[in-house]
Parts: C-alpha cells; structure tokens; sequence
C-alpha cells in the first residue's frame, strides 16, 4: 500500500532497509494491485546510511516529538513543503508498523517531522503515514519553480553535517546526541543558500581550529556558562 502511494504522489525511489518480508511475496503483490509492477523498482539495503548515502536531506518522521529532547525537536508537516522546495533531493524515512524508528536511526536524519493527531491517539499506521506525509511533500514541486535564489549544493550540505559532528564531539559525553542533532536541524530547517552554507563552513571550521588549538580534545570539558547549569528544579536556565 505503502509503494502505490509513493508511485501516486512522484516519488523517484523507494528503498527497503532490512525488510521482514520479500517484495515479490503473493501478498505483496496482491495488496500493490495496479502498482505491482513497481515492486521490482524497489531496492533492499542492509542499513539506513546505505539509503541515504547522496541525497541532500533526509527527513525522518515519528509521532513521538519532544521541546526539551534536541533529538525528538520536530516541525509540523505542513512546513515540509517550503524547506524541501530548496534542496535538490530529499528522502523521507518511516519507521516501523511496530515501534517506529529508533533513536539512533532518528540521529541519521537532518530534520524530524511530525503529523499533527489527537495527542490522545496519535500514532497512524505505516499506510497512513506514508499517504499524508508525501501529500504535502509533494507540494514542495510545486514550489521549487518559484524560488529564485541558488540553493546550497549537496556537497556543501554534506560538508556542513560531517563538520557539525566533529564540533558535537567537544560537548560533553551525554549531551553530544543533542548536540549535534540540534545543530543539525537549526541548519537543515533553514535550507540554507550557497552563499549561506559557505559562510556557516567557514565559521564552523574556525570554530573547529579553535577548540582544537586549546589542546583539549575531545569532549574535552569545557564548563557550560552560569545561567545554562542545571537548577533547583533539573533543567537549564532560560
């Protein structure tokens, strides 16, 4: 069900990571009915990296979302369609019927995003996920002919994340996750433009000289400023 939406709505690939089922199972094949023959143009990967090795964002989707976790941070969905509209490629990541995606498989991702439900019962099915997710992504084509500034390249993109993991090994150990997943989305939400991420790589990479010219390492220690130490109540200042 889940590939005759994804054929409905454009999309240009479809990957399977480490699939509990064969594509070319009977009931597949009977469940993709007028989209069966797509089936064979779905490709079985053995990790998530693997699928998301050249695309320019990815973005992972979870009902679960969190002010306070860096990492469960989302946008609403209906925002998608004018962040994705500046990238040249983009990949959308559903997780498991079951639990979803793990928190490691989150952390691979640039940008989480959520569907707006009764907070009661707000996880959908796989189905219905993917069906309402790519409904509004799909507007993002639509937009794309419409912007007039030249959008950051891929390979800049890929610069920026591999550097913001680097600069996410000098917070401390327990916070490194949230670091680096808050950097990530601040920067990814922004769809940043070519002039943009080459500025932010310049100054990131000088803050990287820096940290490294103190001779401190990694995870080095550095004390957290007075007002963002934990209080009285466990969370950090304003």
């Amino acid at each position: 069900m889940a590939v005759r939406t994804a054929v409905n709505m454009g999309v240009d690939e479809i990957y399977l990571v480490e699939p509990r089922v064969r594509v070319d199972d009977e009931e597949v094949i009977r469940y993709a009915a007028h989209a069966k023959r797509w089936l064979a143009w779905v490709r079985v990967v053995g990790s998530l990296g693997e699928a998301l090795s050249g695309v320019c964002v990815s973005v992972c989707t979870s009902a679960r979302h969190s002010g306070w976790d860096a990492l469960r941070t989302a946008v609403e969905l209906d925002s998608l369609p004018w962040i994705l509209a500046h990238y040249e490629s983009a990949a959308i990541v559903f997780g498991r019927e079951s639990v979803g995606l793990t928190r490691s498989e989150i952390g691979e991702c640039d940008i989480l995003a959520t569907i707006p439900a009764n907070p009661e019962y707000p996880t959908l099915n796989l189905a219905q996920s993917v069906a309402v997710t790519l409904y509004e992504v799909s507007k993002a084509r639509i937009l794309q002919g419409r912007l007039g500034y030249r959008a950051a390249s891929c390979r800049q993109l890929e610069s920026l994340r591999r550097l913001i993991g680097r600069l996410a090994g000098y917070a401390e150990e327990q916070r490194r996750e949230g670091a680096a997943a808050a950097l990530r989305h601040i920067f990814f939400r922004a769809a940043p433009s070519y002039g943009e991420a080459s500025q932010a790589y310049r100054l990131l990479k000088a803050v990287l000289r820096l940290l490294e010219a103190t001779g401190k390492g990694e995870g080095g220690g550095f004390e957290a400023p007075a007002h963002d130490k934990p209080g009285p109540g466990g969370r950090g200042g304003p």
